[in-house]
């Protein structure tokens, strides 16, 4: 009896543990995106009409998730992203336009600076235009 006693004390401690780290894991704003951080556009018309992607996210954290900053290094590339903070459990999306000016194959990354722990986090897109 003792030892079924002991063996149901250790797992609940286990558990306490365990279910302590996920919290902890989980303060602060969170960043979940709904689907892939990258967007494959296929080809393009040079000069035709530029294409947009919505990248989908969850703030799934215990505070406001604020985007500070979205930058590329390619000027075909547009983003529109959240100006006021995401709540926690509410969605936001990072609207990524490419804009089809110059012929050959792209792959551009979409860089993302917020308060989630790191600061930055970087989505990809890609195509050829013809």
């Amino acid at each position: 009896m003792k030892r079924f006693i002991a063996t149901i004390f250790a797992l609940l401690s286990l558990a306490v543990v365990a279910f302590g780290q996920d919290v902890e894991a989980k303060k602060g704003p969170q960043m979940t995106f709904t689907g892939a951080v990258s967007h494959d556009f296929g080809e393009f018309v040079k000069g035709g009409e530029s294409r947009s992607h919505a990248f989908e996210f969850v703030n799934d954290g215990t505070a406001p998730l604020v985007v500070v900053k979205a930058s590329s290094s390619c000027r075909c590339i547009s983003v529109q992203y959240p100006r006021r903070p995401v709540q926690p459990n509410q969605k936001g999306a990072i609207v990524v336009t490419y804009d089809p000016k110059d012929e050959g194959v792209f792959n551009k990354g979409i860089h993302l600076q917020s308060n989630i722990e790191g600061g930055v986090l970087t989505l990809f897109v890609k195509g050829v235009v013809k």
